[in-house]
């Protein structure tokens, strides 16, 4: 038997004579082989696959409503719903010239400084894949957004990054620079 001879006593005489050995051999070492790549398989790590994007670009947008609350003599809330598309500095990203939808809320002061505002956005490409963000206001007058969850190419993707108006015109359009990393599985 096999496992009565030295380790170093396998060489290729002894296999040839004891075929019955040798097979087993052969299959322990696929079997190992196999195992091998059973476990690389299971530590390669969860982005393997995955598409990793670093872009920025516009969305121009038109105002469909807007409903503006006076809660105090100080502070408004504007409630919107914006349309825009997506235009990325980058035309090979798979969210260039996607559909975006925004409704959001907006705390201002009586001077029409912006206190507060957050929201959410949902983009449809021409396949018909969406994926959603929510974004909220900093204090230096731009906003974060994160990739909330998506369908189709956008399953599974993550991402965050910040944007910031360029224009926002009184007859409700605006258009907003916007830039980020997002990862797609």
């Amino acid at each position: 038997m096999l496992s009565d001879r030295p380790a170093i006593d396998l060489n290729l005489s002894y296999l040839i004579q004891n075929t019955d050995e040798a097979e087993g051999i052969c299959s322990m070492i696929r079997l190992a082989k196999i195992f091998a790549g059973a476990i690389a398989a299971m530590l390669l790590p969860a982005t393997a696959g995955a598409a990793e994007f670093k872009g920025a670009g516009s969305t121009t947008f038109a105002t469909v409503t807007e409903e503006i609350t006076k809660l105090s003599e100080d502070h408004t809330l504007t409630r919107f719903h914006l349309k825009g598309v997506i235009v990325a500095d980058d035309p090979d990203i798979p969210i260039n010239l996607s559909a975006q939808d925004c409704m959001g809320t907006v705390l201002t002061l009586k001077d029409d400084k912006t206190l507060f505002s957050s929201g959410s956005c949902d983009a449809t490409d021409d396949d018909g894949d969406i994926w959603w963000l929510s974004w909220i206001s900093n204090d230096d007058g731009s906003s974060a957004w994160k990739v909330t969850g998506g369908t189709g190419k956008y399953k599974g993707m993550t991402g965050s990054g910040k944007s910031e108006w360029i224009v926002q015109m009184s007859d409700g359009r605006s258009v907003l620079h916007w830039e980020g990393k997002w990862i797609m599985k």
